[in-house]
């Protein structure tokens, strides 16, 4: 039967290979053969340093610890269940990552908040617990028991092999050293109660320029070298694990080998401990899943700063709720309304739109006009409804550097017509306000602009904070 392979980090161009990011919470289940390559360089969002390194963000520090932990639990159950990962050891990424802890100094407006930080790499998605030190170079050689099975894929692959980092080699066996043989360099570890093993293998140059080209609709697609190098990998990577599985074969044990009358004190002392540490690790794994519904219930109006379509129609719903008003989504008969709430100054339609890279144009407010008529037209509707158009323009360039989100001639006819038009990026910054303070006054005020204003309506000032300001970093 066909071997079914993930690839992790490393494009290979093969239909028979299913390819996913670093981020990626794909389960190793579904495969026999695993090729990791722990590169989480694109998820490193941020420009700060600290003692020389980057510092990341509280969002990237997540992401990248969330996805090393996945990827070490995913690698970890594959080997013990028999499988066959290949990790690729490319450059050690060293970064500092929050902790999630900050210590306070000062009183008033001398007061300053310090994010505590530690330091972090890519390595920390390795099911392994070695010291992986960095070192370069090209010069290795195969040696060890298992020189014979890896010398059929070394022959093919070891000319375009180079190291990044050296191990300690006192996990596993050493199969490859650099040259002079004291520095190891790959080692293969095979768990004593799994017939699984992990190969921990000197980088390759997955993304060679060769690789790629430019199709006529300016997208870059693999070449035909990319291909033929790939079919070669995949089979040679095939030949070497068949043969890491027959080395040793263990017999499953049988059902009433698990009779404690069969068990020495010590292996049912540490079954016990395994499952406390389950139920321990269940119990986290649902405080997490808590948190992180919470934090995505509190990140929401973050969309107000670069979603579009229904997310950002959730965003302005949430937003429009912390002011004090009743906004939800509405289908009446052939009316669909993007939001509509109702106030003590009267009944407002609104409709949400976000563009990518230009201006809100004056489409939108024909819409508006329309629904405001429609929902005029109802019996039970005796005053017509206000007009309010949401707009998230140029919603993928930072919010400080974006010009006039509303085209010259959609202001000029929202003027005429009633209609006020919000950005969304100032909306953001009073809901982010009124949902830390009460401040019934600016609340008030915000309420009445929306309300009684027409054409690019501008959202009172926020009262200036003394809150303390995080950035300062420590690594206590």
């Amino acid at each position: 039967m066909a071997k079914r392979i993930l690839s992790v980090g490393a494009e290979l161009a093969d239909d028979r290979i299913d390819r996913v990011s670093f981020n990626s919470k794909t389960s190793h289940l579904d495969y026999d053969v695993i090729v990791f390559r722990p590169d989480y360089e694109w998820l490193l969002h941020s420009t700060q340093t600290y003692q020389g390194k980057r510092a990341l963000t509280d969002d990237s520090s997540f992401s990248v610890r969330e996805a090393c932990e996945h990827w070490r639990r995913e690698l970890k159950e594959a080997v013990e269940q028999g499988k066959v990962v290949f990790v690729y050891l490319c450059e050690k990424q060293e970064v500092h990552v929050a902790t999630g802890e900050t210590r306070t100094s000062g009183t008033g407006r001398n007061q300053k908040v310090t994010r505590i930080v530690e330091l972090y790499d890519n390595y920390k998605s390795i099911p392994v617990n070695d010291d992986f030190i960095i070192a370069h170079g090209t010069q290795i050689q195969l040696v060890g028991k298992y020189h014979e099975i890896l010398s059929p894929y070394w022959s093919d692959f070891g000319a375009i092999s180079s190291f990044n980092v050296t191990l300690n080699g006192e996990y596993g066996e050493t199969c490859l050293t650099a040259k002079g043989g004291n520095r190891t360099v790959g080692s293969i570890i095979r768990p004593k109660s799994s017939t699984g093993a992990l190969f921990l293998l000197p980088d390759i140059n997955f993304d060679k320029d060769e690789f790629f080209e430019e199709n006529s609709e300016g997208d870059f697609v693999f070449t035909t070298s990319a291909k033929q190098f790939a079919k070669r990998f995949i089979a040679s990577l095939i030949a070497l694990a068949e043969s890491a599985l027959s080395v040793e074969k263990k017999t499953p044990p049988p059902d009433w080998a698990h009779d404690d009358k069969y068990s020495r004190a010590i292996e049912i002392e540490l079954l016990q401990d395994l499952i406390k540490a389950e139920s321990a690790l269940e119990e986290a794994q649902k405080k997490k899943e808590r948190v992180s519904s919470n934090l995505a219930e509190a990140r929401i109006l973050k969309g107000l700063l670069y979603e579009k379509g229904k997310p950002l129609e959730a965003s302005v719903i949430s937003a429009l709720q912390i002011l004090g008003f009743d906004a939800k989504n509405v289908t009446e008969g052939d009316i669909e309304i993007d939001a509509a709430f109702e106030s003590p100054l009267g009944r407002v339609i609104c409709e949400v739109e976000g563009k990518d890279s230009k201006a809100i144009s004056i489409e939108k407010l024909r819409q508006i006009s329309t629904n405001v008529h429609e929902d005029y037209s109802r019996e039970e509707v005796d005053e017509p409804s206000k007009g309010v158009l949401f707009g998230n323009g140029f919603r993928l360039t930072p919010p400080d550097k974006r010009e006039t989100q509303f085209t010259s001639k959609c202001i000029v006819a929202s003027t005429r017509t009633s209609i006020a038009l919000v950005p969304t990026t100032e909306l953001f910054e009073i809901a982010k306000y009124l949902s830390e303070h009460t401040d019934e006054k600016f609340c008030s005020a915000c309420v009445s602009a929306i309300m009684e204003g027409s054409g690019l309506i501008k959202l009172p000032t926020i009262p200036k904070s003394i809150e303390p300001k995080l950035g300062n970093l420590s690594n206590e």
